[in-house]
């Protein structure tokens, strides 16, 4: 009885050279007959990292960003994108004449965080009259940024993170 060779399927059968998944043998230009399932099995992966892909690209579409609490807001999720409803605690303030930074604080009964916003998407809000004002229940969406303890903040980067769910009542 012989023993059987593990690289018997990688070797040319024509030269006896080793061409490994090869299917023309690189030496002699002779085809070497695979087996079946070593040819299934790389069209296999191929069709399976596709699809995982696909699959993965739909999962994150329809996935929602988490909503938390603003007292919920610690130093683990710096960098985190996060969405917070709240009320307008402050009218909105600019840092410099030409609308390239706004800031305004809210606050949801279990903790106050500021939002900001710098340019282009400042500039946008001021242009489309798009702010809130003080009172109003907002959701915002967007990134943590925690500076320093008690300097917390979630940074905007386009107006449709900023939605006013209610406006203040005047009275």
């Amino acid at each position: 009885m012989q023993a059987l060779d593990p690289t018997d399927g990688a070797r040319c059968p024509a030269c006896r050279r080793f061409i490994g998944p090869l299917d023309t043998c690189p030496y002699c230009d002779s085809p070497a007959n695979k087996a079946f399932s070593l040819r299934f099995l790389r069209y296999a992966a191929l069709v399976l990292a596709v699809a995982g892909m696909v699959l993965l690209f739909f999962m994150a579409r329809s996935s929602r960003i988490p909503e938390i609490e603003l007292g919920a807001v610690t130093p683990a999720l710096n960098s985190a994108t996060v969405r917070v409803e709240g009320n307008v605690a402050a009218e909105p303030r600019t840092g410099q004449a030409d609308d390239t930074y706004i800031s305004f604080s809210i606050s949801d009964g279990s903790g106050r965080l500021t939002v900001a916003a710098y340019d282009p998407c400042a500039h946008i809000l001021v242009e489309r009259d798009l702010l809130p004002h003080k009172g109003d229940r907002v959701e915002v969406t967007g990134t943590v940024s925690i500076r320093s303890p008690g300097a917390n903040r979630i940074v905007i980067e386009t107006p449709k993170q900023l939605k006013v769910v209610k406006q203040a009542t005047d009275a």
